[in-house]
């Protein structure tokens, strides 16, 4: 039985986009989310489903209050995620045609700084001491000095927005856009 109007409007008010959950377990989805997973609402459509994405499994899904098992993210709980993921990442810089010297602080920054400035030119991405840690041929990796981190971190996040590019779902000068505005917003 889908929520009436009312119960629509409290839930997207609960849950606007940006808010962080926490999945405890999906209901009956043949390919669920894995339980543990967190996530972040895009929007709540008209029949009361949260649209979320999971960037550590890089899934986007439909979750649905009452079927699936779900919280919002405590902001404790926010602040460990943020500073986990800083310890995990080392600080990268990041020397393209359109942003020169950019620290980059996340796999997220990177994959976008890659594809952002790839679509203009070549990427060099260097650690803090100057030595190149990534360089690519547009926005596709040409070389990495740390496979771990390539294999296990950047690529699940930079190979879908190279699909996008790829499929035609993007034109290229739309990911400077994109990005430059997801940074704006994140900011």
């Amino acid at each position: 039985m889908y929520p009436n109007r009312e119960q629509i409007n409290r839930i997207k008010e609960e849950y606007p986009p940006g808010t962080e959950i926490l999945l405890n377990r999906m209901g009956d989805d043949p390919n669920p989310i894995p339980s543990g997973s967190k996530g972040i609402v895009d929007h709540v459509d008209d029949i009361g489903t949260l649209h979320c994405h999971f960037p550590d499994i890089n899934r986007s899904l439909g979750v649905v209050p009452g079927e699936d098992d779900f919280r919002k993210l405590t902001p404790a709980e926010k602040q460990n995620s943020v500073d986990e993921q800083k310890e995990d990442h080392p600080l990268l810089i990041g020397y393209g045609k359109v942003d020169y010297g950019k620290n980059l602080r996340s796999v997220k920054e990177v994959a976008e700084f890659i594809m952002k400035n790839g679509v203009h030119g070549d990427v060099m991405i260097t650690d803090t001491m100057d030595m190149p840690f990534i360089t690519t041929i547009g926005p596709y990796i040409d070389k990495a000095e740390n496979q771990d981190y390539l294999q296990n971190k950047l690529l699940p996040v930079l190979i879908p927005m190279q699909e996008k590019l790829m499929g035609g779902e993007e034109d290229p000068e739309d990911f400077e856009e994109e990005y430059t505005n997801d940074q704006n917003i994140s900011m």
